[in-house]
């Protein structure tokens, strides 16, 4: 495979193609086209974390938003537990260790809040976790 590498878990396997544009210009309803998630974790069937990235602690674009918004607030009404992170990359061009970033914003229980602003993404996911039973 092309740019393919035996690369650790967790690390991008092919990023010759995690580099490459997207055109999503043909999938479009009026006002409406795809978003990207920059992370989706699922733990033991029961709890679920999203992760986006977004520079300056800027909140995603309206579109974007809503969508990521939707999209946790519809799992934590299935019944599972569910955090959305926004996270601050670094201005820099090297790989991003989202482990390090740090949180601007959470989502929990249908809203947004700062019970994990300035942690570690990577201490953020732990709290989380000890809240959860498995």
């Amino acid at each position: 495979m092309v740019g393919h590498s035996e690369a650790p878990r967790g690390q991008i396997r092919n990023p010759k193609l995690i580099a490459r544009l997207r055109d999503f210009t043909g999938l479009r309803w009026g006002a409406i086209t795809p978003t990207d998630i920059d992370g989706l974790i699922e733990f033991w069937d029961k709890a679920f974390v999203i992760l986006e990235a977004k520079s300056g602690n800027a909140m995603p674009p309206v579109g974007q938003r809503l969508a990521l918004e939707r999209l946790a607030d519809g799992l934590a009404k299935s019944k599972a537990c569910l955090l959305l992170l926004l996270v601050t990359p670094p201005g820099t061009p090297e790989p991003i260790d989202y482990a390090r970033l740090v949180v601007s914003r959470s989502r929990r229980l249908g809203k947004w809040d700062n019970e994990y602003a300035d942690m570690t993404c990577r201490a953020a996911i732990d709290a989380f976790l000890a809240t959860i039973r498995h």
